[in-house]
Protein backbone atom coordinates (compact mmCIF):
# COMPACT_ATOMS: atom_id res chain seq x y z
CA UNK A 1 0.00 0.00 0.00
CA UNK A 2 1.23 3.31 -1.13
CA UNK A 3 1.94 5.94 1.75
CA UNK A 4 -0.87 8.00 0.46
CA UNK A 5 -3.22 5.01 0.55
CA UNK A 6 -2.49 4.74 4.26
CA UNK A 7 -2.84 7.90 5.53
CA UNK A 8 -6.70 7.36 4.30
CA UNK A 9 -7.29 4.71 6.37
CA UNK A 10 -9.34 4.46 9.47
CA UNK A 11 -5.72 3.76 11.92
CA UNK A 12 -4.40 6.37 10.26
CA UNK A 13 -7.30 9.14 10.01
CA UNK A 14 -8.00 8.67 14.30
CA UNK A 15 -4.47 8.49 14.91
CA UNK A 16 -4.33 12.08 12.87
CA UNK A 17 -7.53 13.06 15.00
CA UNK A 18 -5.87 11.98 17.88
CA UNK A 19 -2.71 13.87 17.63
CA UNK A 20 -4.60 17.32 16.44
CA UNK A 21 -6.91 17.06 19.92
CA UNK A 22 -3.64 16.33 21.73
CA UNK A 23 -2.88 20.21 21.74
CA UNK A 24 -5.62 21.38 23.12
CA UNK A 25 -6.02 18.43 25.77
CA UNK A 26 -2.84 18.80 26.85
CA UNK A 27 -2.89 22.55 27.16
CA UNK A 28 -5.78 22.16 29.28
CA UNK A 29 -3.94 19.01 31.24
CA UNK A 30 -1.36 21.66 31.93
CA UNK A 31 -3.53 24.66 32.82
CA UNK A 32 -5.35 22.75 35.79
CA UNK A 33 -1.62 21.58 36.24
CA UNK A 34 -0.76 25.29 37.10
CA UNK A 35 -3.55 25.71 38.92
CA UNK A 36 -2.95 23.36 41.32
CA UNK A 37 0.81 23.85 41.87
CA UNK A 38 -0.37 27.47 42.13
CA UNK A 39 -2.41 26.52 45.17
CA UNK A 40 -0.33 23.77 46.16
CA UNK A 41 3.46 25.59 47.32
CA UNK A 42 4.98 23.91 50.05
CA UNK A 43 4.53 20.06 49.75
CA UNK A 44 7.24 18.94 46.84
CA UNK A 45 5.74 15.35 47.57
CA UNK A 46 2.37 16.73 46.37
CA UNK A 47 3.49 18.83 43.64
CA UNK A 48 5.55 15.82 42.11
CA UNK A 49 2.61 13.56 42.18
CA UNK A 50 0.21 16.23 40.90
CA UNK A 51 2.99 16.46 37.54
CA UNK A 52 3.61 12.60 37.25
CA UNK A 53 -0.68 12.55 37.37
CA UNK A 54 -0.96 15.13 34.50
CA UNK A 55 1.49 13.20 32.21
CA UNK A 56 -0.13 10.06 32.68
CA UNK A 57 -3.47 11.85 32.32
CA UNK A 58 -2.02 12.85 28.34
CA UNK A 59 -0.98 9.51 26.68
CA UNK A 60 -4.46 8.32 28.49
CA UNK A 61 -6.45 11.42 27.01
CA UNK A 62 -4.47 10.62 23.52
CA UNK A 63 -5.77 6.83 23.77
CA UNK A 64 -9.22 7.69 24.11
CA UNK A 65 -9.39 9.86 21.63
CA UNK A 66 -7.95 7.48 19.06
CA UNK A 67 -10.22 4.76 20.42
CA UNK A 68 -13.30 7.04 19.96
CA UNK A 69 -12.34 8.18 16.58
CA UNK A 70 -11.41 4.77 15.45
CA UNK A 71 -15.33 4.18 16.05
CA UNK A 72 -17.69 6.41 14.78
CA UNK A 73 -20.14 7.79 16.51
CA UNK A 74 -18.69 5.90 19.69
CA UNK A 75 -20.31 2.25 18.59
CA UNK A 76 -18.81 -0.83 17.13
CA UNK A 77 -17.08 0.34 13.58
CA UNK A 78 -18.55 -3.63 12.52
CA UNK A 79 -15.80 -3.60 9.37
CA UNK A 80 -14.41 -0.33 10.12
CA UNK A 81 -11.02 -1.89 10.51
CA UNK A 82 -11.45 -3.88 7.08
CA UNK A 83 -8.35 -1.87 4.87
CA UNK A 84 -8.59 -2.71 1.34
CA UNK A 85 -5.49 -3.87 -0.41
CA UNK A 86 -4.61 -2.82 -3.76
CA UNK A 87 -3.58 0.81 -5.06
CA UNK A 88 -5.86 2.94 -3.99
CA UNK A 89 -7.25 2.18 -0.50
CA UNK A 90 -10.49 2.28 0.70
CA UNK A 91 -12.54 1.00 3.67
CA UNK A 92 -15.26 -0.54 5.12
CA UNK A 93 -16.16 2.42 7.77
CA UNK A 94 -14.08 5.88 7.60
CA UNK A 95 -13.23 6.11 11.25
CA UNK A 96 -13.94 9.62 11.25
CA UNK A 97 -16.67 11.08 14.35
CA UNK A 98 -19.63 12.63 11.78
CA UNK A 99 -19.21 15.83 14.22
CA UNK A 100 -15.83 16.50 12.08
CA UNK A 101 -18.42 17.25 8.89
CA UNK A 102 -20.47 20.16 11.23
CA UNK A 103 -18.05 22.74 9.84
CA UNK A 104 -15.55 23.85 6.78
CA UNK A 105 -12.67 24.59 9.36
CA UNK A 106 -13.15 21.36 10.96
CA UNK A 107 -12.97 19.35 7.55
CA UNK A 108 -10.19 20.82 6.29
CA UNK A 109 -8.32 20.04 9.76
CA UNK A 110 -9.66 16.42 9.67
CA UNK A 111 -8.35 15.81 5.60
CA UNK A 112 -5.04 17.50 6.89
CA UNK A 113 -4.45 15.59 10.12
CA UNK A 114 -3.64 12.09 8.75
CA UNK A 115 -0.96 13.42 6.79
CA UNK A 116 0.84 14.28 9.52
CA UNK A 117 0.70 10.72 10.80
CA UNK A 118 4.22 9.86 9.16
CA UNK A 119 5.86 12.59 10.17
CA UNK A 120 5.18 11.96 13.91
CA UNK A 121 5.97 8.50 13.49
CA UNK A 122 9.38 9.82 12.45
CA UNK A 123 9.89 12.63 14.78
CA UNK A 124 8.54 9.88 17.90
CA UNK A 125 11.24 6.83 15.83
CA UNK A 126 13.70 9.58 16.15
CA UNK A 127 13.53 10.96 19.25
CA UNK A 128 13.76 7.22 20.76
CA UNK A 129 16.51 6.44 18.81
CA UNK A 130 18.10 9.24 20.48
CA UNK A 131 17.25 8.48 23.73
CA UNK A 132 18.65 4.83 23.02
CA UNK A 133 21.77 6.24 22.01
CA UNK A 134 21.73 8.32 25.19
CA UNK A 135 20.87 5.09 27.35
CA UNK A 136 23.69 3.01 26.09
CA UNK A 137 26.18 5.79 26.27
CA UNK A 138 24.85 5.98 30.18
CA UNK A 139 24.96 2.48 30.20
CA UNK A 140 29.08 2.06 29.45
CA UNK A 141 29.87 4.16 32.45
CA UNK A 142 29.27 1.26 34.63
CA UNK A 143 32.06 -0.28 33.11
CA UNK A 144 34.40 2.33 31.52
CA UNK A 145 36.34 4.29 33.64
CA UNK A 146 35.01 2.89 36.66
CA UNK A 147 35.86 1.10 39.71
CA UNK A 148 34.06 -0.18 42.91
CA UNK A 149 34.76 1.77 46.08
CA UNK A 150 36.27 0.78 49.00
CA UNK A 151 34.94 -2.08 51.40
CA UNK A 152 34.37 0.45 54.35
CA UNK A 153 32.18 2.67 51.76
CA UNK A 154 30.60 -0.37 50.75
CA UNK A 155 29.69 -1.08 54.20
CA UNK A 156 28.54 3.06 54.55
CA UNK A 157 26.13 2.59 51.84
CA UNK A 158 24.61 -0.23 52.54
CA UNK A 159 23.69 1.14 56.40
CA UNK A 160 22.52 4.78 54.68
CA UNK A 161 20.19 2.54 52.12
CA UNK A 162 19.10 0.67 55.72
CA UNK A 163 18.40 4.08 56.88
CA UNK A 164 15.95 5.22 54.11
CA UNK A 165 14.31 1.66 54.60
CA UNK A 166 15.69 0.88 50.99
CA UNK A 167 15.27 -2.85 49.80
CA UNK A 168 17.13 -2.90 47.04
CA UNK A 169 21.03 -3.92 46.89
CA UNK A 170 23.08 -0.99 45.46
CA UNK A 171 26.55 -1.17 44.78
CA UNK A 172 29.09 1.87 45.06
CA UNK A 173 31.54 2.98 42.13
CA UNK A 174 34.03 5.47 41.36
CA UNK A 175 33.94 6.91 38.27
CA UNK A 176 36.66 8.80 35.91
CA UNK A 177 33.99 9.64 33.63
CA UNK A 178 31.15 11.62 35.99
CA UNK A 179 31.46 15.29 38.00
CA UNK A 180 29.17 14.74 40.35
CA UNK A 181 27.07 11.90 42.46
CA UNK A 182 24.99 10.25 40.02
CA UNK A 183 22.25 7.15 40.72
CA UNK A 184 22.42 4.77 37.31
CA UNK A 185 20.57 1.62 36.31
CA UNK A 186 16.71 0.23 36.96
CA UNK A 187 17.35 -3.62 37.99
CA UNK A 188 20.49 -3.46 39.17
CA UNK A 189 21.35 0.33 40.27
CA UNK A 190 24.96 1.42 41.01
CA UNK A 191 25.56 5.03 43.04
CA UNK A 192 28.62 6.66 40.65
CA UNK A 193 30.67 9.42 42.22
CA UNK A 194 33.23 11.03 40.61
CA UNK A 195 37.16 9.33 41.18
CA UNK A 196 39.27 10.72 44.58
CA UNK A 197 35.75 12.40 45.99
CA UNK A 198 35.49 9.95 48.56
CA UNK A 199 39.20 10.56 49.69
CA UNK A 200 38.96 14.64 49.15
CA UNK A 201 35.93 15.17 50.88
CA UNK A 202 34.82 14.98 54.20
CA UNK A 203 32.67 11.47 54.90
CA UNK A 204 29.82 13.26 56.73
CA UNK A 205 29.00 15.44 53.42
CA UNK A 206 30.10 12.32 51.45
CA UNK A 207 26.67 10.49 53.22
CA UNK A 208 24.71 13.23 53.10
CA UNK A 209 25.05 13.49 49.22
CA UNK A 210 24.75 9.79 49.18
CA UNK A 211 21.72 9.54 51.19
CA UNK A 212 19.68 11.98 48.33
CA UNK A 213 21.32 9.16 45.90
CA UNK A 214 19.69 6.39 47.39
CA UNK A 215 16.60 8.47 48.03
CA UNK A 216 16.08 8.29 44.41
CA UNK A 217 15.84 4.86 44.53
CA UNK A 218 13.87 4.27 47.42
CA UNK A 219 11.35 6.19 45.84
CA UNK A 220 11.63 4.27 42.69
CA UNK A 221 12.05 7.60 40.63
CA UNK A 222 14.63 5.50 37.98
CA UNK A 223 11.14 4.05 36.79
CA UNK A 224 9.17 7.07 36.36
CA UNK A 225 12.07 8.45 34.89
CA UNK A 226 11.63 6.02 32.36
CA UNK A 227 7.97 6.90 32.45
CA UNK A 228 8.66 10.47 31.77
CA UNK A 229 11.13 9.62 29.00
CA UNK A 230 8.27 7.51 27.22
CA UNK A 231 5.51 10.03 27.01
CA UNK A 232 8.37 13.04 25.61
CA UNK A 233 9.31 10.29 23.07
CA UNK A 234 5.11 10.09 22.11
CA UNK A 235 4.74 13.85 22.31
CA UNK A 236 7.95 15.74 21.73
CA UNK A 237 5.90 18.00 19.95
CA UNK A 238 3.65 19.49 23.04
CA UNK A 239 5.21 21.89 25.49
CA UNK A 240 2.93 21.13 28.25
CA UNK A 241 4.27 17.32 27.87
CA UNK A 242 8.18 18.84 28.52
CA UNK A 243 7.04 21.37 31.25
CA UNK A 244 5.14 18.75 32.91
CA UNK A 245 8.46 16.43 33.01
CA UNK A 246 10.39 19.36 34.09
CA UNK A 247 7.79 19.63 36.88
CA UNK A 248 8.44 16.28 38.27
CA UNK A 249 12.56 16.37 37.46
CA UNK A 250 12.68 19.29 39.64
CA UNK A 251 10.26 18.32 42.62
CA UNK A 252 11.96 14.88 43.04
CA UNK A 253 14.98 16.90 43.48
CA UNK A 254 12.96 18.36 46.34
CA UNK A 255 11.36 15.28 47.66
CA UNK A 256 14.89 13.59 48.37
CA UNK A 257 16.37 16.49 49.85
CA UNK A 258 13.64 16.22 52.45
CA UNK A 259 14.07 12.57 52.49
CA UNK A 260 18.00 12.91 53.24
CA UNK A 261 17.58 15.83 55.68
CA UNK A 262 14.68 14.01 57.68
CA UNK A 263 17.36 11.07 57.83
CA UNK A 264 20.10 12.18 59.15
CA UNK A 265 18.30 15.48 60.80
CA UNK A 266 20.98 17.62 59.94
CA UNK A 267 19.65 20.47 57.31
CA UNK A 268 22.27 22.88 57.49
CA UNK A 269 24.99 20.46 57.20
CA UNK A 270 23.40 18.94 53.94
CA UNK A 271 22.99 22.58 52.87
CA UNK A 272 26.60 23.27 52.88
CA UNK A 273 27.00 19.64 51.30
CA UNK A 274 25.34 20.54 48.65
CA UNK A 275 26.68 24.15 48.47
CA UNK A 276 29.69 21.76 47.56
CA UNK A 277 28.28 20.61 43.97
CA UNK A 278 27.73 24.31 42.69
CA UNK A 279 30.74 23.72 40.78
CA UNK A 280 30.12 20.27 40.16
CA UNK A 281 28.37 20.30 36.72
CA UNK A 282 25.17 18.35 36.16
CA UNK A 283 24.65 14.21 36.22
CA UNK A 284 24.82 12.03 32.82
CA UNK A 285 21.57 11.77 31.11
CA UNK A 286 20.05 9.23 31.99
CA UNK A 287 21.42 9.32 35.25
CA UNK A 288 19.79 10.56 38.73
CA UNK A 289 22.14 13.26 40.37
CA UNK A 290 22.33 15.38 43.43
CA UNK A 291 23.63 17.91 41.47
CA UNK A 292 20.40 18.18 39.06
CA UNK A 293 17.95 21.04 39.29
CA UNK A 294 18.52 24.58 40.57
CA UNK A 295 21.11 23.71 43.59
CA UNK A 296 20.93 27.68 45.12
CA UNK A 297 17.05 27.16 44.79
CA UNK A 298 17.18 23.39 46.77
CA UNK A 299 19.59 25.27 49.28
CA UNK A 300 17.17 28.12 50.24
CA UNK A 301 14.47 25.87 50.53
CA UNK A 302 16.09 23.55 52.95
CA UNK A 303 17.32 26.42 54.90
CA UNK A 304 13.67 28.49 54.68
CA UNK A 305 15.01 31.48 52.75
CA UNK A 306 12.51 33.29 50.69
CA UNK A 307 12.14 32.47 47.55
CA UNK A 308 12.15 35.47 44.41
CA UNK A 309 8.72 35.36 42.69
CA UNK A 310 8.92 33.71 38.95
CA UNK A 311 7.72 35.29 36.15
CA UNK A 312 5.03 33.63 34.05
CA UNK A 313 7.27 30.95 31.41
CA UNK A 314 6.72 30.73 27.66
CA UNK A 315 5.14 27.59 28.11
CA UNK A 316 2.19 29.46 30.03
CA UNK A 317 1.47 31.59 26.71
CA UNK A 318 1.96 28.66 24.96
CA UNK A 319 -0.42 26.52 26.14
CA UNK A 320 -3.49 29.29 26.96
CA UNK A 321 -2.80 29.64 22.67
CA UNK A 322 -3.13 25.86 22.54
CA UNK A 323 -6.35 25.80 24.96
CA UNK A 324 -7.84 28.94 23.13
CA UNK A 325 -7.66 26.86 19.86
CA UNK A 326 -9.21 23.68 21.85
CA UNK A 327 -12.04 25.02 23.01
CA UNK A 328 -13.13 26.75 19.45
CA UNK A 329 -12.33 23.29 18.32
CA UNK A 330 -14.93 21.68 20.95
CA UNK A 331 -17.40 24.49 19.69
CA UNK A 332 -17.97 22.89 16.30
CA UNK A 333 -19.29 19.96 18.52
CA UNK A 334 -23.34 19.48 17.59
CA UNK A 335 -25.68 19.97 20.13
CA UNK A 336 -28.01 16.75 20.88
CA UNK A 337 -30.46 18.55 19.00
CA UNK A 338 -28.58 18.54 15.68
CA UNK A 339 -26.68 15.21 16.34
CA UNK A 340 -27.06 12.58 14.16
CA UNK A 341 -29.51 9.70 14.05
CA UNK A 342 -28.12 6.07 14.40
CA UNK A 343 -27.75 4.21 11.33
CA UNK A 344 -30.42 1.60 10.56
CA UNK A 345 -29.16 -2.33 9.81
CA UNK A 346 -30.30 -1.73 6.31
CA UNK A 347 -27.86 0.96 5.63
CA UNK A 348 -25.16 -0.24 7.43
CA UNK A 349 -25.53 -3.43 5.25
CA UNK A 350 -25.99 -1.01 2.46
CA UNK A 351 -22.40 0.60 3.00
CA UNK A 352 -20.42 -1.91 4.52
CA UNK A 353 -21.58 -5.25 2.37
CA UNK A 354 -23.53 -3.97 -0.72
CA UNK A 355 -21.44 -1.15 -1.74
CA UNK A 356 -18.12 -1.83 -0.38
CA UNK A 357 -16.26 -2.22 -3.18
CA UNK A 358 -17.95 0.68 -5.24
CA UNK A 359 -18.01 3.72 -3.23
CA UNK A 360 -15.11 5.77 -2.75
CA UNK A 361 -14.25 7.30 -0.01
CA UNK A 362 -15.61 10.69 -0.27
CA UNK A 363 -19.25 9.47 -1.10
CA UNK A 364 -18.81 6.96 2.14
CA UNK A 365 -17.75 9.82 4.19
CA UNK A 366 -20.62 11.83 2.98
CA UNK A 367 -23.20 9.24 3.57
CA UNK A 368 -22.05 8.61 7.15
CA UNK A 369 -22.21 12.35 8.02
CA UNK A 370 -26.35 12.19 6.91
CA UNK A 371 -28.92 12.83 10.06
CA UNK A 372 -31.47 11.22 8.90
CA UNK A 373 -32.87 7.75 7.37
CA UNK A 374 -34.52 9.99 5.30
CA UNK A 375 -31.35 11.44 3.66
CA UNK A 376 -30.00 8.15 3.31
CA UNK A 377 -32.46 6.62 1.35
CA UNK A 378 -32.36 10.10 -1.30
CA UNK A 379 -28.49 9.16 -1.40
CA UNK A 380 -28.82 5.56 -2.33
CA UNK A 381 -31.40 6.71 -4.82
CA UNK A 382 -29.13 9.14 -6.11
CA UNK A 383 -25.91 6.97 -6.10
CA UNK A 384 -27.96 4.39 -8.12
CA UNK A 385 -29.49 6.68 -10.72
CA UNK A 386 -25.92 8.37 -11.40
CA UNK A 387 -24.97 4.55 -12.56
CA UNK A 388 -28.27 3.76 -14.69
CA UNK A 389 -26.77 2.83 -17.82
CA UNK A 390 -30.48 3.74 -19.00
CA UNK A 391 -32.15 6.40 -17.69
CA UNK A 392 -36.02 6.85 -17.64
CA UNK A 393 -36.14 3.16 -18.13
CA UNK A 394 -37.62 1.17 -15.44
CA UNK A 395 -34.99 -1.11 -14.63
CA UNK A 396 -31.35 -0.03 -13.76
CA UNK A 397 -29.12 -2.58 -15.41
CA UNK A 398 -26.13 -1.67 -13.17
CA UNK A 399 -27.92 -2.11 -10.24
CA UNK A 400 -28.84 -5.52 -11.66
CA UNK A 401 -26.00 -6.93 -12.43
CA UNK A 402 -24.10 -6.01 -9.86
CA UNK A 403 -26.05 -7.25 -7.31
CA UNK A 404 -26.46 -10.55 -9.31
CA UNK A 405 -22.91 -10.52 -9.27
CA UNK A 406 -22.66 -10.32 -5.22
CA UNK A 407 -25.30 -13.68 -5.32
CA UNK A 408 -22.98 -15.47 -7.80
CA UNK A 409 -19.57 -15.17 -5.36
CA UNK A 410 -21.72 -15.55 -2.37
CA UNK A 411 -22.80 -18.73 -3.26
CA UNK A 412 -19.49 -19.64 -5.87
CA UNK A 413 -16.94 -18.74 -2.63
CA UNK A 414 -19.25 -19.55 0.36
CA UNK A 415 -16.87 -22.94 1.33
CA UNK A 416 -13.75 -20.25 1.66
CA UNK A 417 -15.58 -17.39 3.36
CA UNK A 418 -19.05 -18.35 5.40
CA UNK A 419 -19.86 -14.75 6.24
CA UNK A 420 -20.13 -14.06 1.97
CA UNK A 421 -18.03 -14.75 -1.00
CA UNK A 422 -18.03 -10.59 -1.11
CA UNK A 423 -15.47 -10.50 0.88
CA UNK A 424 -12.87 -12.75 -0.78
CA UNK A 425 -10.26 -11.43 -3.10
CA UNK A 426 -11.40 -13.31 -5.85
CA UNK A 427 -15.36 -12.26 -4.76
CA UNK A 428 -14.13 -8.69 -4.75
CA UNK A 429 -12.12 -8.55 -8.29
CA UNK A 430 -15.49 -10.50 -9.98
CA UNK A 431 -18.13 -8.01 -8.23
CA UNK A 432 -15.91 -5.02 -10.01
CA UNK A 433 -14.95 -6.19 -13.12
CA UNK A 434 -17.41 -9.13 -14.03
CA UNK A 435 -16.97 -12.60 -15.48
CA UNK A 436 -13.03 -13.42 -16.82
CA UNK A 437 -12.63 -13.75 -20.27
CA UNK A 438 -10.77 -16.48 -19.40
CA UNK A 439 -9.91 -18.68 -16.19
CA UNK A 440 -6.98 -21.42 -15.94
CA UNK A 441 -7.42 -23.40 -13.14
CA UNK A 442 -4.96 -25.77 -11.40
CA UNK A 443 -7.11 -27.04 -8.59
CA UNK A 444 -3.84 -29.58 -7.88
CA UNK A 445 -1.04 -27.12 -8.56
CA UNK A 446 1.03 -28.15 -11.50
CA UNK A 447 1.34 -26.06 -14.87
CA UNK A 448 3.67 -23.29 -15.48
CA UNK A 449 2.33 -20.37 -12.77
CA UNK A 450 4.37 -16.86 -13.36
CA UNK A 451 5.18 -16.66 -9.73
CA UNK A 452 6.65 -19.34 -7.36
CA UNK A 453 4.30 -21.37 -5.24
CA UNK A 454 4.45 -24.73 -3.86
CA UNK A 455 4.40 -27.51 -6.00
CA UNK A 456 1.18 -28.47 -4.57
CA UNK A 457 -0.46 -25.47 -4.27
CA UNK A 458 -3.87 -24.72 -6.12
CA UNK A 459 -3.88 -21.48 -8.11
CA UNK A 460 -6.10 -19.67 -10.81
CA UNK A 461 -5.20 -17.18 -13.80
CA UNK A 462 -7.77 -15.34 -14.65
CA UNK A 463 -7.66 -12.81 -17.63
CA UNK A 464 -9.67 -9.65 -18.58
CA UNK A 465 -9.40 -8.34 -21.98
CA UNK A 466 -9.52 -4.56 -22.44
CA UNK A 467 -13.21 -3.27 -23.31
CA UNK A 468 -14.49 -0.17 -22.97
CA UNK A 469 -12.97 2.10 -20.46
CA UNK A 470 -11.77 -1.31 -18.59
CA UNK A 471 -7.79 -1.98 -19.42
CA UNK A 472 -6.16 -5.46 -19.88
CA UNK A 473 -6.27 -7.39 -16.58
CA UNK A 474 -4.12 -10.21 -15.25
CA UNK A 475 -4.56 -11.55 -11.68
CA UNK A 476 -2.99 -15.14 -10.04
CA UNK A 477 -4.54 -16.27 -7.45
CA UNK A 478 -3.08 -19.18 -5.22
CA UNK A 479 -3.78 -21.12 -2.29
CA UNK A 480 -0.45 -21.35 -0.72
CA UNK A 481 -0.63 -23.38 2.27
CA UNK A 482 -3.85 -25.25 0.75
CA UNK A 483 -6.24 -23.77 3.68
CA UNK A 484 -9.04 -23.31 1.18
CA UNK A 485 -8.35 -19.13 0.99
CA UNK A 486 -7.29 -17.71 -2.14
CA UNK A 487 -5.13 -14.62 -1.73
CA UNK A 488 -4.46 -12.50 -4.45
CA UNK A 489 -0.69 -12.76 -5.38
CA UNK A 490 -0.38 -11.06 -9.11
CA UNK A 491 -2.36 -8.01 -10.34
CA UNK A 492 -3.88 -5.06 -8.51
CA UNK A 493 -7.68 -4.10 -7.45
CA UNK A 494 -9.29 -1.38 -9.66
CA UNK A 495 -10.04 1.51 -7.47
CA UNK A 496 -13.25 1.69 -5.67
CA UNK A 497 -15.67 3.51 -7.88
CA UNK A 498 -14.67 2.48 -11.16
CA UNK A 499 -16.01 -0.95 -11.62
CA UNK A 500 -17.06 -1.74 -15.38
CA UNK A 501 -19.97 -0.96 -17.13
CA UNK A 502 -21.96 -4.28 -17.00
CA UNK A 503 -23.71 -3.44 -20.79
CA UNK A 504 -20.44 -3.17 -22.35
Amino acid sequence: MSLEGWVQTPFAQALGAALLHSLWQGAAVAALLAGALWRCRESARLRHDLALAALVAMPALFLGTFAISLTPGGEAGGDAGFVLAGGAAETAGSGVAPWMEQASWVATLEKAAPRIVPWWLAGVLGFNLWQLGTWLAARRLRTVGALPASPDWQERLRGLGEKLGLDRGVALLESSRVDSPAVLGYWKPVVLVPLGLLAACPAEQIELILLHELAHLRRRDDWIDLLCRFTEGLFFYHPAVWWASSVIAEERENCCDDLAVAASGEPLAYARALAGLEGLRAAPALALGAADGSLLRRIRRIVGAAEPARSATPVSAMAGVLLAGGLALLAAWPTPATAQSAMSAAHEKWLKEDVVWLLPLEERRAFEALPSDAERDEFIAKFWADRDPTPGTPENEFKTEHYRRIAYVNDRYKDEEPRGGWRTERGRIYILLGPPDEIEAHPSGGGNPPVNLPPAAPYEMWRYRAQGDRPEGFFVFADRDSSGVFTMIRGEFPPAGSPDDPND
